[in-house]
């Protein structure tokens, strides 16, 4: 499953503005609340990086919100 392209906007915004944001996912995953570093396309796959550095797969964010 891949994201909107609005959704993916709103990503690299974020990262541009260094915004403080949530990201809210499928499931019962909790909600991440932090800064964004980077993207990053792998195996077909889209990431978010975080600032510590952790990896976030894409399919997974279902809204993004800056807080």
């Amino acid at each position: 499953m891949s994201i909107s392209c609005h959704l993916y906007d709103q990503f690299e915004i974020a990262i541009m503005k260094h915004q403080k944001v949530k990201l809210s996912f499928h499931a019962n995953k909790p909600d991440f609340v932090g800064y964004l570093k980077d993207l990053q396309t792998r195996e077909g796959k889209e990431f978010v990086i975080t600032e510590s550095s952790d990896e976030i797969c894409l399919d997974d964010v279902t809204d993004i919100t800056v807080v």
